[in-house]
């Protein structure tokens, strides 16, 4: 198989890491999506300033297909657009990454039109992820802490949203990390300890089988990145560190370790999926898994008064 031909859909914010990172893989982004052919245009013109490519750009996703010979795409464009981009590019027989939250057709009805996407991608014979990168750093903690019965988990993270807009923005991250510990669960006894416009606890438990885990999400509004995050697991608490150059670390009070970036990772393994020598880091089970658990906590979550 040659170099892997790619379309980022939506490439001026998070896609422009996409396509940095597809680049860094070994394949060829061909073509870029944008919402009007002036802001594509300058997407493209910035990128072959960054980068030194000029994709090919276009503005309706139809024509798109119906020009471009790909193999797969990208899909990093505002999450209302996921499930119907998502369908038409894998009708067209191309394999699908789609930034996080996979689908948003609701704040809570999601399960349905995801399971239509992944019975698709079936049918087609064609590979469909989410990138929550975070799972590819539970390589990293395996050594530490024994994650083959996990009875507590933490997740703190910075989500660039305010309000419900904090759940649908990180809640596909944190439940990554949690349905790839724990298979077949479901969550119980929701409850969010702290609300407000800007910082929103998330308290449950997630019984799987014979086995029961509390669970602790916290998340707090941060415009900016580079964003904090740490996590713990069974009491084991690890912290990610960013360097100037943007190495990471994840910093325990076991060791410092240094870690890929799980962007790159995430991305780099939807690659070598199409290529056949790796599976994705998310299978279709913990994309569906990580649905229903985020449809489950935003059913759950009450506004704070005066929002």
């Amino acid at each position: 198989m040659g170099k892997l031909k790619i379309a980022v859909l939506g490439a001026s914010g998070i896609g422009k890491f996409h396509v940095r990172e597809f680049l860094a893989a070994g394949a060829n982004v061909t073509a870029i999506l944008g919402s009007s052919k002036e802001s594509v245009e300058k997407t493209a013109d910035s990128l072959n300033l960054e980068f030194g490519f000029h994709p090919k750009t276009y503005v309706k996703l139809e024509t798109l297909l119906q020009t471009e010979h790909l193999d797969a795409v990208s899909i990093a464009t505002p999450p209302q657009m996921h499930y119907d981009q998502a369908k038409k590019c894998l009708e067209a027989g191309l394999h699908v990454l789609c930034e996080k939250p996979f689908v948003f057709n609701s704040y809570s009805e999601n399960g349905k039109p995801t399971a239509e996407l992944i019975a698709l991608a079936k049918n087609q014979n064609r590979i469909v992820t989410i990138n929550t990168q975070w799972p590819s750093v539970l390589r990293y903690v395996a050594p530490l802490v024994d994650i083959s019965r996990v009875e507590s988990f933490f997740m703190y993270t910075q989500p660039g949203e305010r309000g419900i807009g904090m759940l649908w923005d990180h809640l596909p991250h944190t439940n990554s990390m949690l349905v790839k510990l724990i298979p077949g669960g479901r969550a119980e006894e929701i409850k969010f300890s702290e609300t407000s416009e800007e910082e929103n606890d998330v308290d449950f438990i997630y019984r799987s089988h014979d086995s029961l885990c509390q669970v602790h999400y916290k998340f707090k509004f941060k415009a900016t990145r580079p964003r904090d995050l740490w996590f713990s697991i069974n009491g084991v608490e690890f912290k990610r560190e960013i360097g100037e150059a943007y190495q990471q670390k994840l910093i325990t009070g076991k060791a410092n370790i240094e870690i890929e970036d799980p962007f790159k990772a995430s991305l780099k393994m939807f690659v070598d999926s199409i290529k056949g020598m790796a599976q994705p880091l998310i299978s279709t089970a913990e994309i569906i898994e990580n649905v229903l658990l985020q449809d489950d906590i935003i059913k759950a979550y009450v506004p704070p008064k005066g929002s």
